[in-house]
């Protein structure tokens, strides 16, 4: 099973399309900071992009990715969008990612296992900056590493690739 949480309009075929809003007449209807309505190890790959911002930091590590964790299955694959830092200021954007927010999410890369702070794990696979619609193109004068700590809207998103660690 893969799920698409938070599809919005966005249906992709082969996924269980998931949102919280009924108007969008997704194939499940749940709110993403309560118990998700599927089995413990029963997904094999989670895809959610530009929801997870619009969730408030507390519930998003205590509730949402504790469930996400839950459902799937050990080695499952989730693949993450979301907006970087304030690139796009929105007012119900509730956690400002940063290429360093996932590895932060991982027990074996974590300084001691015995502290870490979360009931999930996740490995990093992959972090790609997302280039800015209207700024990307300064990206063939030097590399987008150095331009964006320099001018931070040349990137827009962070796209992840996890691994669930069980």
């Amino acid at each position: 099973m893969k799920l698409n949480l938070g599809c919005g309009l966005n249906k992709t075929e082969g996924f269980v399309n998931c949102d919280s809003d009924e108007v969008v007449k997704p194939d499940k209807l749940f709110d993403f900071t309560e118990r998700f309505p599927f089995d413990d190890n029963s997904v094999d790959e989670v895809y959610t992009s530009h929801t997870l911002e619009h969730i408030p930091q507390e519930l998003l590590v205590n509730k949402t990715l504790p469930e996400i964790w839950r459902v799937c299955k050990n080695e499952a694959k989730i693949k993450i969008i979301v907006p970087y830092l304030d690139a796009q200021p929105v007012l119900n954007h509730y956690v400002r990612f940063h290429e360093d927010t996932f590895n932060n999410w991982c027990k074996e890369c974590y300084k001691s296992s015995d502290t870490f702070p979360f009931k999930f794990s996740f490995h990093t696979e992959k972090v790609v900056l997302g280039k800015s619609k209207w700024w990307g193109w300064i990206h063939s004068l030097l590399s987008l590493r150095m331009w964006k700590g320099l001018w931070r809207h040349l990137v827009d998103e962070i796209r992840v690739e996890l691994r669930v660690k069980k």
